[in-house]
């Protein structure tokens, strides 16, 4: 901990990067640089001779994709000889049918929360992943990946963290492309797909030496590297600095640390239970939050923690780090084609490699068949000396001259006789074609995949030569989304690390439209949402971009329609608002005002139906409150006239014809022709009654008598949904006593 301007701030590997940087030392792990520089320049040197036989014809592969696809001596011979050397390059169309099929389609990363405390977190993380994939242009990096997988068998992509602005302490995640799929040397002993199990990769770059000096002038990079390296007491390959360019490495491996974790309470801090790191907390901090077993003893154990260490260097000098960041594996993607081991022997192959030989034979039969084209043409004449005795060099140029006529010598017997130019045989034609069919067998994309006419006539033959076309190809796009896949983990893994402080992040939408500034990890504000707490798990899914998916919805609303044209009455904004026209959103809009309240959403309707609406509810209310007010009238009459019937109590029959005397004049005025008449009797009735009651009761109380009544056993009158006739009078059950 550090204490800044009277604040104590938690120190993180990425607050010391510059200084780090600026200040290289060797691993803990060796005891000087000059050993660990040996051990980095072997091990590199090993993991690139493993994989020697791989990237020399992943080479081959990638100069036969762009055209270079003749043998060196046969077009010295034939470029010798005059004859035609045809490059029919059959390939790029190969590979533009799965990258194109690719690029219609689009991974999106997903992300769940363990529990239900973190589903909002997990929402937020969600959208800011597919905000980093926006803002650092991860479809050009999967792109590129995907790319050099097919041409060359295997691609990489990486990510990291950068500082969102130069003026700036924030960074953000990013993820970078690397173009070059030769740049990436991998570990010899890995075998996961995509690198996940790598104790270490090297990315490599080759810099000029003027370049180099001026970027790490205090490097040392001698001309000889020979000498440089026995110097420092090692040897390593000279390639690493030569006279013009320097070889510079960044090399991550995987480390680890032992750290003591503890299974918390699930009432601490309002989460469930989770496995957090206590190894920097003092024991009363956390042992009264710690889950205990059976005997007592908290839930506690050492484990091995995972991080990732990148070091920049040289064959002869560290140029940066250490620089650390908490994730489980390296944060290099390799995206591999097929790999087929053979014994020890790992053997890696894609779609170019087992295309090259009939390529090579569609080349060479159609340079055959130009040739044959070529000599057409040509006069042949079939003369005796005699006859062409000077005027040979007219027949032998019959060909180049427009005139018709040509003279021989008479004496010289019979005249010259033009033989026709063989033909081009048939054999030739077929045996392009026969290699073009090879093409498409090994390579197991047919015409229907290519857009071509082919045998299949009906719809569903054509789908079905497409899907096989589609599956034959489908290892290509898998291991580029298990590589998307660990991207996303490793993201997720680093959000804690770059978005630890309160900041305001942009979170953009599943639509890849609607983009959101959203304040994260300030405790004061009730709507921020705290990033870096949580477990998550993180899935892909891939289908069609969200532009495709509109368009075939567009596309089946119009189809639904046709079928169904009462739709448009219910639904005409909706199948309005998916379409593509110019100004298809203000339509939407227009339709939205006239359909009915009941149809439309609140929120979505416009000002005069929401005020339409609301004085819809105002009547309804008014109307309620009046059957209320007339059934309560209803009610009481029948209660006292039940009363006085049974004759059990004139007081009871008094408090109703009170209550009644207390209607409001607003409210009895407020009823309604037959309501209102029928209210008035009642209240005749019982101001007469009150009389009586009235005088009676004065005259007890004169006497000094009090009259009680006691009312039993009257059954509660439910509410009538309709006029019901008058109940019966009932023989009281007990007598009214007056003491």
């Amino acid at each position: 901990m550090d204490e800044i301007q009277g604040q104590t701030v938690k120190k993180t590997v990425k607050d010391d990067i510059r200084k780090d940087f600026k200040k290289p030392k060797a691993p803990d792990d060796f005891d000087s640089k000059i050993n660990f520089l040996a051990y980095a320049t072997k091990l590199f040197d090993e993991d690139l001779s493993y994989d020697k036989v791989n990237r020399d014809e992943a080479i081959e592969d990638a100069k036969f994709a762009v055209g270079k696809q003749w043998d060196q001596s046969v077009l010295d011979a034939r470029n010798k000889a005059g004859k035609p050397v045809l490059t029919i390059n059959r390939l790029p169309a190969f590979i533009a049918q799965i990258v194109g099929n690719r690029r219609m389609n689009e991974t999106d990363i997903k992300v769940a929360a363990d529990n239900a405390t973190h589903v909002a977190s997990a929402e937020l993380r969600e959208g800011l992943i597919r905000q980093i994939q926006r803002s650092s242009g991860a479809v050009q990096a999967f792109n590129k990946a995907l790319e050099n997988q097919v041409i060359s068998a295997i691609g990489n992509f990486d990510c990291s963290l950068e500082y969102a602005y130069d003026d700036v302490f924030e960074q953000d995640i990013c993820i970078n492309a690397e173009p070059n799929p030769f740049s990436v040397v991998w570990d010899s002993q890995q075998t996961e797909p995509t690198g996940k199990d790598a104790g270490h990769v090297f990315q490599v770059d080759t810099m000029r030496r003027e370049d180099f000096k001026r970027e790490y002038p205090e490097a040392t990079a001698g001309s000889d590297m020979a000498n440089d390296t026995r110097n420092l007491g090692f040897n390593c390959d000279a390639s690493w600095i030569t006279t013009t360019d320097v070889r510079v490495v960044r090399m991550w491996r995987m480390r680890s640390r032992k750290r003591i974790v503890a299974l918390l309470k699930a009432d601490f801090e309002g989460d469930s239970q989770d496995v957090v790191d206590i190894t920097d907390l003092e024991p009363e901090e956390f042992l009264n939050k710690v889950v205990t077993r059976a005997d007592g003893t908290p839930v506690m154990r050492e484990v091995d923690r995972k991080y990732a260490e990148l070091y920049t260097i040289t064959a002869a000098d560290i140029l940066e780090g250490p620089y650390e960041l908490p994730i489980d594996r390296v944060p290099v993607f390799r995206v591999p084609a097929w790999e087929i081991n053979e014994g020890a022997t790992r053997n890696r192959f894609g779609l170019i490699r087992f295309l090259k030989d009939p390529q090579r034979l569609h080349n060479y039969w159609r340079s055959i068949i130009a040739e044959k084209l070529m000599n057409t043409p040509k006069s042949n004449w079939l003369a005796s000396d005699e006859s062409v005795e000077g005027r040979d060099k007219a027949f032998r140029e019959s060909h180049l001259s427009d005139d018709p006529l040509l003279i021989y010598n008479a004496e010289g017997g019979a005249p010259p006789q033009r033989i026709e130019p063989a033909q081009i045989e048939a054999s030739l034609i077929n045996s392009a074609d026969v290699a073009s069919q090879d093409l498409r067998e090994v390579s197991n994309l047919h015409q229907a995949s290519m857009g071509m006419q082919s045998n299949e006539v009906s719809g569903k033959a054509i789908m079905a030569r497409q899907r096989m076309g589609e599956t034959g190809t489908i290892i290509y796009e898998d291991n580029l989304d298990l590589a998307i896949l660990e991207c996303g983990r490793v993201i997720n893994q680093l959000i804690p690390v770059a978005y630890d402080t309160i900041r305001t992040i942009k979170v953009l939408g599943a639509d890849g439209q609607k983009m959101e500034p959203v304040k994260i990890n300030d405790e004061t504000d009730k709507a921020s949402v705290d990033i870096t707490t949580g477990k998550y798990s993180v899935t892909t899914t891939t289908g069609p971009s969200y532009a495709t998916k509109r368009q075939e919805a567009s596309e089946s609303m119009l189809n639904m329609v046709n079928a169904m044209p009462q739709t448009m009455e219910v639904a005409a904004d909706k199948i309005v608002e998916a379409q593509d026209w110019p100004g298809a959103q203000e339509i939407a809009r227009r339709l939205r005002m006239t359909l009915p309240a009941g149809i439309v959403a609140e929120e979505d309707m416009s000002e005069a139906q929401q005020q339409q609406l609301a004085q819809q509810a105002q009547q309804q209310a008014a109307e309620a409150e009046k059957e209320a007010q007339a059934f309560q009238i209803e009610l009481q009459l029948k209660q006292a006239q039940a009363m006085q019937a049974a004759g059990l109590g004139k007081q009871a029959e008094a408090r109703a014809i009170k209550d009644m005397a207390s209607i409001p004049i607003a409210e009895f005025e407020a009823l309604e022709g037959a309501e209102q008449k029928r209210a008035k009797l009642i209240l005749d009735a019982m101001e007469a009654f009150t009389g009586i009651v009235g005088a009676e009761d004065a005259a007890a109380a004169a006497a000094g008598e009090v009259t009680e009544y006691v009312v039993t056993d009257i059954a509660p009158l439910a509410p009538p949904p309709q006029p019901q006739p008058e109940p019966q009078p009932q023989q009281p059950q007990q007598p009214i006593q007056e003491p």
